[in-house]
């Protein structure tokens, strides 16, 4: 009788725990090892519960994306519920959703529990009290076979470093300039003709010489013929 015991509370036990699994999809970029050791999951109770509460901790198994979280206790309770949050976090991406909310429904013996997911709002972590007489309405997600995890489209990089104060070269007039071929082409022009004459000059003195008497000898012609 009482190894028969210990039985029926081993199965129970097994029976009052499911394994939540997700996957975080970076696609169309493939996941890597860095992106394997720089993600990570946690999965925390919440809600009415007794004892004390569930918190876990995953990361990525390989590189598909799969993670999971198991041995989760659900309720003793036929059709009785059980909240869990999920924060989902990366050291290099935006993901999202990046708090999931999980609930857990307890069929009975005969029928496997049944696992919902909603992804939750940003500074509210926990699910409606149930004393709300119109609670907000969160957002259902697949979980079937997995909850999928993915990146922010808009911003899907993390950006730790920000410039308050951009460089010259980076806005301005003169980035403006320097982003441009033909305005550089344009600059580039301008600064040789100014240049050229002192360049003449220079390397060769007598030419610019004989130009300055070229020059002369006509206004001298001009002035000679008005006169």
């Amino acid at each position: 009788m009482f190894w028969l015991f210990l039985a029926l509370q081993l199965v129970n036990a097994l029976c009052s725990t499911v394994t939540i699994k997700g996957q975080l999809s970076l696609s169309p970029r493939n996941i890597t090892n860095n992106d394997v050791v720089r993600s990570f999951f946690r999965l925390y109770q919440v809600g009415n519960f007794t004892g004390r509460p569930y918190v876990d901790n995953a990361s990525l198994k390989n590189l598909d994306g799969y993670f999971e979280f198991k041995d989760v206790p659900i309720s003793s309770e036929e059709n009785g519920k059980s909240y869990y949050q999920m924060v989902c976090s990366s050291l290099d991406f935006n993901l999202k959703p990046n708090r999931i909310l999980i609930e857990i429904t307890n069929n009975g013996s005969q029928v496997p529990p049944t696992i919902k997911a909603f992804q939750n709002v940003f500074g509210r972590e926990n699910f409606p009290s149930p004393e709300l007489l119109y609670p907000e309405q969160l957002v259902e997600l697949p979980a079937d076979p997995f909850i999928e995890i993915t990146y922010v489209q808009s911003a899907p990089l993390r950006n730790y470093i920000i410039p308050r104060n951009p460089g010259m070269l980076q806005s301005g007039p003169l980035a403006s300039i320097f982003n441009s071929k033909y305005k550089l082409a344009g600059l580039i022009t301008v600064i040789c003709l100014l240049l050229f004459p002192l360049l003449v000059e220079k390397f060769d003195p007598e030419t610019v010489q004989a130009m300055k008497e070229q020059k002369i000898n006509k206004a001298k012609e001009r002035y000679g013929k008005s006169a």
